[in-house]
């Protein structure tokens, strides 16, 4: 623990709870009232068919974050980020006094261009506040705290940013009350322009008390960098250092800046979206709640992990938002009583989608930066995302006219190819562990499988590197035949090559099988005795062949299932030879429990089992128990990587050691039901 994390850990609960909430409000006032006003706006214009102004609104809105996030980063770093903060917030409710006089003086200041001001001074105000206020984050909290908090500000703030949109429609279509009809400016929703500027500039008092309340962030080191007069320049500087100084934090950069284009270009759709299928501005808002749920909901499930998921999150999350919102698109072709359904479910998947994919990607943009640059990072992630706003306003004013179907369609194929490009910088990242391996489809398809019949907890994945060109050897223990299944699931990524009993891979369905997972079969000396010496011999040649070429392989020490309660190696010499032959080769130690006692153990009947009838037993398991509610056994994976396993080459040596490492975590037979139906008494092996 350092020594900002030992001073923040002696304050009360109280005073970090009253710093999270007064830091939580001012956040989530201003992005409330950026985009609630920008919303009313964009409907304004929708309603008098000026598309061109929504997406020049955009990009307004986009420009002062392009223009001078150089500027905010750099004051974040130079000034006290409470000072920066509560300036901010004062700017902020300047723009919203202006933006009142806007909607509702219209003889007095030009509407469309003043609202227009508005947006932009909103941008400008934000372009300032954001990197303070995310920069103090991991000053105010401890390092173990910065996830959750991130995960808690941005799920807030989502809810915050996607209420600003939705309530902006329902705001404009109040009813005016009698007393205040003389009162009213003219012009179509009067009332509602008034009601919009009044609750603008309330948020934004809100925001101010909130921000003043904020407590001084502990002094920190400050930046003794030059002032970036360049601005955007200087920006574009920083960002490409970036790309060649930290490979992972600029494409963390770049997903985040391509999320936000595409988010910005969709929530531009919304507007017209409602008007050509004929929904009113409340019901049109609804799509942006659906958006809001979804999106709440994808960042709790992504606040439960640590930051370093996203290299995992990132390509099926991604997927799944392309999915969503092409979905979206087809909503013309629905029958007309189920398009408002079909929009919701279809933006909501979208959105939940989002949250997975944005918040890890957020939480490393503030975690993984230094103290004295924080800002500066934060200032090129509010550049870049606002680069891709401005450029989804300026691709939008041009092609408004389309049907927004068309266009939502198009978001999700520029999706799908922003992937592409990213999934080849991802998989070349050089801190990728095992854990981020664990994409591919056929080892999703094997986890799914087995999570019918199995509840797996897998543990150490995240500390281990990944491969490169480098293998690895794994040498799991064997307690049961549906172990290797298990076990390859969650390796599948990096394709092991797994040492295979030809016996048992027999057949038609274990030869596909050996050929699918590139498995190297070798004879068992135990049942096809001195005649199988010549075949074990080549065997072991090919795994030291595959080894030496950097193909990772699986290999079962022990060569045969538990036949008792614990591992026992024996004298088996095939893990010595290879550690005699390959001296400096990774080694991997995959422990596996909660198998002993199951139907493909020794312990259900006594006798050897069978992997093909016992297969095709717990496939009539699962549907007799209509698949979701079949009872689980509790399965545990550890995979370590030991500093300490003998590699002298001698068996005597290597043999007790690997079995006293596997039995450290070995449990008695377990039994559990077959079918749901089932009382616990006398439940059959499973």
């Amino acid at each position: 623990m350092n020594e900002h994390d030992e001073a923040v850990f002696s304050e009360s609960r109280s005073v970090r709870r009253g710093r999270l909430a007064g830091m939580g409000i001012a956040y989530a006032m201003g992005t409330f009232n950026d985009n609630f006003f920008k919303q009313a706006a964009l409907f304004l214009a929708a309603i008098a068919q000026l598309e061109w102004l929504q997406g020049i609104a955009a990009a307004l809105f986009a420009l002062p974050f392009v223009l001078f996030s150089a500027w905010g980063g750099w004051l974040a770093d130079a000034f006290p980020k409470k000072l920066v903060i509560v300036r901010a917030k004062y700017l902020e409710l300047g723009a919203m006094i202006l933006g009142a006089f806007a909607l509702c003086a219209t003889g007095f200041i030009p509407h469309w261009w003043g609202m227009a001001a508005v947006v932009f001074l909103m941008g400008l105000q934000s372009t300032f506040f954001s990197p303070a206020l995310n920069g103090a984050i991991p000053e105010n909290f401890p390092a173990r705290e910065v996830p959750g908090v991130n995960a808690l500000f941005k799920l807030v703030t989502t809810a915050t940013i996607l209420s600003g949109f939705a309530l902006a429609g329902v705001v404009l279509e109040l009813p005016a009350p009698a007393f205040v009809l003389p009162l009213l400016p003219d012009g179509h929703l009067a009332f509602g322009r008034v009601a919009i500027g009044f609750f603008a500039v309330l948020v934004s008092v809100i925001g101010i008390l909130a921000a003043h309340a904020i407590h001084a962030s502990p002094e920190r080191e400050r930046t003794k960098a030059a002032f970036p007069w360049l601005g955007p320049l200087d920006s574009l500087r920083h960002a490409l250092e970036c790309r060649t100084s930290d490979s992972s934090l600029y494409l963390v950069l770049m997903g985040e800046a391509f999320f936000y284009c595409i988010s910005s270009f969709v929530l531009l759709c919304l507007p017209n979206l409602g008007v050509r299928l004929g929904f009113s501005l409340t019901v049109t808002s609804l799509l942006s709640v659906a958006l809001t749920v979804g999106i709440c909901a994808g960042s709790a499930l992504a606040g439960r992990h640590e930051a370093g998921v996203w290299r995992r999150f990132m390509l099926p999350a991604g997927a799944g938002m392309a999915i969503g919102l092409i979905a979206a698109a087809c909503a013309p072709l629905v029958p007309s009583a189920l398009r408002l359904p079909w929009l919701l479910a279809a933006f909501g998947f979208a959105g939940a989608c989002g949250g997975l994919y944005l918040i890890p990607l957020v939480s490393v943009i503030q975690i993984r930066p230094s103290a004295g640059t924080k800002g500066k990072v934060l200032g090129i992630s509010n550049f870049a995302s606002f680069v891709g706003i401005l450029l989804s306003g300026l691709v939008f004013a041009p092609l408004g006219f389309l049907h927004p179907a068309l266009l939502l369609a198009g978001a999700g194929l520029a999706i799908f190819a922003f992937l592409a490009w990213a999934g080849r910088r991802l998989h070349a990242l050089p801190e990728k562990s095992l854990a981020d391996t664990r994409g591919c489809l056929l080892g999703v398809f094997l986890r799914l499988c087995v999570g019918l019949r199995y509840r797996v907890t897998t543990r150490g994945l995240e500390s281990i590197a990944a491969p490169g060109k480098e293998a690895i050897l794994f040498l799991p223990n064997h307690p049961a035949l549906v172990d290797p299944i298990i076990v390859y699931s969650q390796l599948a990524g990096i394709r092991p090559r797994p040492l295979a009993d030809a016996n048992q891979m027999g057949g038609v369905l274990g030869g596909l099988a050996a050929g699918i997972i590139h498995a190297v079969r070798i004879p068992s000396l135990r049942t096809d005795g001195a005649k199988a010496r010549n075949a074990l011999k080549a065997g072991m040649t090919a795994i030291l062949d595959a080894l030496r070429t950097g193909d990772s392989v699986l290999l079962y020490p022990s060569g045969r299932i538990y036949r008792a309660q614990q591992e026992s190696i024996g004298g088996n010499s095939g893990t010595a030879a290879i550690l005699r032959g390959l001296p400096g080769v990774r080694v991997v130690l995959v422990r596996t429990t909660g198998l002993w006692g199951s139907s493909f153990s020794y312990a259900a009947t006594g006798k050897p089992p069978s992997l093909v009838r016992e297969l095709l037993r717990g496939i009539g398991t699962v549907f007799a128990n209509l698949f979701f509610f079949t009872p689980r056994r509790a399965v545990t994976v550890e995979f370590i990587e030991p500093a300490d396993i003998p590699r002298d080459g001698d068996k005597r040596t290597l043999n007790p050691w690997l079995e006293a490492f596997y039995r450290e975590a070995e449990r008695p037979a377990m039994a559990v039901l077959r079918f749901f139906w089932q009382s616990p008494p006398a439940p059959p092996i499973s």
